[in-house]
């Protein structure tokens, strides 16, 4: 299982994850370390034939606040 708390599975070499893998492909990751992720869903993302469509939306969000981007409600 992937988790936010991928240090309780102790596999330097990933035997674990790459097992849970060869089972089912994830359809959520959910990281603590932002880089980590990317790095990870690049390795997945080429490592399948089918097309996927990632969207961060802490990403995503994030830069709507950065932004100073709000909604106007048209009344």
């Amino acid at each position: 299982m992937l988790d936010k708390s991928p240090d309780q599975i102790l596999d330097s070499n990933l035997v674990h994850i790459q097992n849970e893998l060869k089972e089912k492909l994830p359809n959520i990751v959910l990281c603590s370390e932002p880089f980590h992720k990317a790095e990870f869903l690049n390795k997945l993302i080429n490592s399948v034939e089918t097309p996927i469509i990632f969207v961060d939306m802490d990403l995503l969000y994030t830069g709507y606040i950065e932004s100073g981007f709000r909604v106007c409600h048209i009344h």
